[in-house]
């Protein structure tokens, strides 16, 4: 039985909430995007938009909307794009937290939150899990609604032209927080080239072998086929992405996505992804030292990527003379975060299996994780 002081502060709440959440309509796209350009000053436009939602090999997202019930105007919206990823015990769907957006005036009133639980709740009843890489502002609203912080995900930074940097640390104290406090690398050697390296428009089939035997090595990773990275990398709408392969013969054996964007006057060449398999550290190198030559000819002042990946690869990295740093005190941490309550229900459904339990997706060490697994870059 319900408490009557119950009913009545539920009756209250309702009387004073001044917005109602649904499920996004199609015909949302265009106040969608002017909202984003409202909220963050640049956004996607209408074909980025409907690249994201609309032709994701993934499956179809899952999208909520707040609207002011006074001027049915959209206040907020928060998705969640779907990802197919490979576990021991076969796949499992993951939805990546996406566009999550409130405006000001709306941002006290429980917007954030009741969208978080609203998409919970229905990817709870897809047996989805919610994943994301959060703002600061976000990740506070995700811990209240019950996710838990898998990682601090490191970020791999290597200068390639210390004068472009130290202009930029000069006019706006950028990259300061990367330089501060940082993992020094060991020497770097040199080796020579044993594999096929070019750069290409669009992946091949070879990759869906690759994928295949670089999973065998990580417990969780988002399936990495040629369908999704053709979709991801090349056929974005508008952000050219510079893809990268190593081969041997016909066989695919590394690849590297490369993005430049422009930061504080200089130019920023990122990772969005790599994968190596066979000799892991070999074909691995390769790829990422040809990745890194060509970023330095483009004028690229620094190169950088945020890895959650096994150790030794991560000595890929610091062979190749890249420093590593946690961004503990940046305004823009990477917080790999997790729905812990969706991890304790399906942990009591499966209590004989111990690889389904919270622990293991909690655990950084299981995890192969980059930027394009989200959609940050």
């Amino acid at each position: 039985m319900i408490h009557p002081i119950i009913e009545v502060v539920e009756r209250v709440r309702a009387r004073q909430k001044s917005y109602v959440v649904r499920p996004v309509a199609a015909a949302d796209t265009a106040e969608l995007v002017r909202l984003g350009q409202t909220i963050f000053g640049s956004f996607f436009s209408e074909p980025e938009w409907n690249w994201k939602y609309g032709a994701n090999p993934g499956g179809i997202g899952v999208g909520y909307v707040a609207c002011d019930l006074r001027t049915n105007e959209i206040v907020g919206h928060l998705a969640a794009l779907p990802m197919v990823a490979k576990c021991p015990w076969g796949t499992e769907k993951l939805y990546c937290l996406v566009d999550s957006m409130v405006t000001r005036n709306f941002r006290r009133r429980g917007v954030p939150l009741d969208l978080l639980i609203t998409v919970d709740t229905a990817l709870r009843k897809n047996n989805g899990r919610a994943y994301g890489l959060p703002n600061e502002l976000a990740l506070k609203y995700l811990h209240t609604a019950g996710a838990k912080t898998v990682s601090l995900v490191p970020v791999f930074v290597k200068v390639l032209w210390w004068r472009e940097l130290f202009r930029a640390v000069a006019k706006n104290r950028f990259g300061t927080h990367l330089l501060k406090r940082r993992t020094q690398p060991p020497p770097l050697r040199r080796s020579p080239r044993a594999f096929n390296i070019e750069k290409v428009e669009s992946f091949s089939g070879a990759v869906d072998s690759l994928w295949e035997r670089a999973s065998q090595r990580a417990p969780i990773m988002v399936q990495r086929n040629v369908s999704f990275l053709n979709w991801r990398y090349a056929t974005h709408p508008k952000r050219p992405y510079h893809l990268f392969t190593a081969s041997t013969g016909d066989r695919c054996d590394a690849y590297a996505v490369v993005r430049i964007v422009e930061k504080a006057g200089m130019k920023v060449a990122v990772i969005a992804d790599w994968l190596a398999a066979g000799d892991q550290t070999k074909c691995g190198k390769a790829v990422l030292r040809y990745a890194t030559q060509w970023a330095k000819d483009q004028g690229c002042a620094v190169i950088c990527g945020a890895f959650a990946v096994p150790q030794a690869l991560r000595n890929v990295f610091y062979w190749l003379g890249f420093f590593s740093t946690r961004l503990t005190k940046a305004r823009r941490a990477f917080n790999l975060v997790i729905s812990y309550t969706q991890l304790m229900e399906h942990e009591e459904g499966h209590a004989a299996d111990t690889g389904r339990h919270a622990a293991f997706w909690l655990n950084e060490k299981n995890w192969y994780f980059s930027f394009g697994d989200t959609d940050v870059i």
